[in-house]
């Protein structure tokens, strides 16, 4: 499958449609609805404001719904006067599925349960109908786009993991899950034909088919896209410019994102400053065990979340845990990568980079793992593949997804206010 050569461009149509949009709405402006049902990390909530950003600029009013405080405290940055109301949120199950497919997730989420799913959808359609927004954009929001059927146009957007290719069936993502998945899978489905038929709403036949009535976009490199050998287009591409490939700095520098959830991170610290690793690193909720820990060492703690272009500019390699924006910025600036990651999606990045000589998936080594680093990057031991990598993605052309995302938005607007004057649903 071949990358396009030509540049995208955004056709004149486009203006036309937003020029309609204002037309039709005069002084009102019509309302977006932007919603993030799952995921963890800052890339979930960056990737709904930069669509955001575009939307408003282009006459709209956006309101969030987002998962915690810190996601309501970047939407406020950016959006000062922006409303941000409730997460509607599913009891989550202590099943411990083994994370082979996009249901696994699902059925860890609320999906396990038809009366904890019906709640949340109804919920979710309750907040429609009282809010009334014109369209729905929403990232790695399944239970959004499943309670906006029938209702209100959605636009889902997230990495290839999170937006399955719908009407194809799902693959199992990982051998170790593909006992059982069937079942599960089975198990999954009925939750969400129950709660369909109760509410009254058509019913799916197969998980694949939930997302078939949005707009999907799958915002990732489509070297990151779990779903690519079955997707009949090749992922969009990120919703944010990449950045440039750089050299790597005189003196080797470890970058680092992490979280404190994660109860292997004050270990990793440990092994780093044992190691003497020069090392910056951002701990998301970290525990306060890692400030003593690196007392007195060439490991540095930031207590803010670095700007990612310039703290990846500076570094020799990255440590991370595999989320999908830092892994796509980190393969575009041609930085080595060591992944330690958590869950499904993250694994699977992780065992990307690896198979493309770019890094190393350390959820496999059992030695010291900050040796390991510290002999790697002395050493360049990843440094030319991923510069090779880099110098590929420079060399493609790039669209412009998040205009892509505002146009979509703005059709679903002009062609559901031509229904409403004519009386039809």
């Amino acid at each position: 499958m071949e990358f396009p050569k030509k540049p995208r461009v955004i056709s004149f149509m486009r203006g036309k449609i937003f020029s309609r949009v204002r037309e039709i709405w005069g002084e009102a402006r019509p309302r977006v609805l932007v919603a993030g049902e799952l995921g963890g990390g800052f890339g979930h909530t960056h990737r709904l404001l930069a669509v955001t950003d575009r939307l408003v600029d282009k006459g709209l009013d956006a309101m969030f719904a987002v998962r915690n405080d810190a996601d309501t405290a970047d939407v406020m940055r950016k959006f000062p006067r922006a409303s941000v109301i409730p997460l509607p949120r599913l009891r989550r199950s202590a099943l411990n599925a083994p994370g082979g497919t996009y249901a696994d997730l699902l059925l860890g989420c609320g999906y396990h349960s038809p009366d904890t799913l019906e709640e949340g959808v109804r919920e979710w359609r309750r907040i429609f109908k009282v809010e009334n927004p014109a369209v729905i954009v929403c990232d790695h929001s399944p239970t959004v786009v499943l309670a906006a059927s029938g209702l209100v146009p959605v636009i889902h957007i997230g990495s290839g993991f999170a937006t399955p290719p719908a009407g194809r069936p799902l693959l199992v993502l990982r051998r170790a899950g593909e006992a059982g998945a069937a079942e599960r899978e089975a198990r999954v489905l009925y939750a969400i034909g129950k709660v369909q038929h109760s509410i009254g709403i058509p019913e799916i036949s197969g998980i694949h088919e939930l997302f078939s009535h949005a707009r999907n976009f799958a915002c990732c490199l489509p070297e990151l896209d779990p779903y690519r050998s079955v997707r009949q287009e090749l992922a969009a591409g990120p919703v944010h410019q990449l950045p440039r490939p750089e050299p790597l700095p005189p003196v080797p520098f470890l970058f680092g994102y992490l979280t404190g959830l994660d109860v292997r991170v004050p270990g990793l610290v440990a092994s780093l400053v044992k190691a003497q690793v020069p090392a910056g690193i951002f701990i998301r909720q970290m525990d306060p065990v890692c400030a003593d820990l690196v007392q007195g060492s060439k490991v540095q703690l930031y207590y803010t979340p670095q700007e990612m272009h310039a703290a990846l500019a500076r570094a020799s390699a990255v440590l991370h845990h595999g989320g999908l924006s830092t892994t796509g910025s980190a393969l575009a600036m041609g930085r080595p990568q060591f992944l330690l990651p958590r869950h499904l999606e993250q694994s699977l990045a992780a065992e990307t980079i690896e198979r493309m000589g770019c890094g190393v998936n350390l959820r496999r080594e059992r030695g010291e793992i900050g040796c390991l680093i510290k002999d790697a990057i002395e050493k360049d031991t990843y440094a030319k593949k991923a510069a090779t990598a880099a110098a590929g993605l420079t060399n493609r052309t790039h669209r412009d997804v998040a205009e892509e995302i505002a146009a979509v938005c703005f059709k679903h607007i002009v062609t559901r206010n031509r229904g409403t004057a004519t009386g039809e649903p």
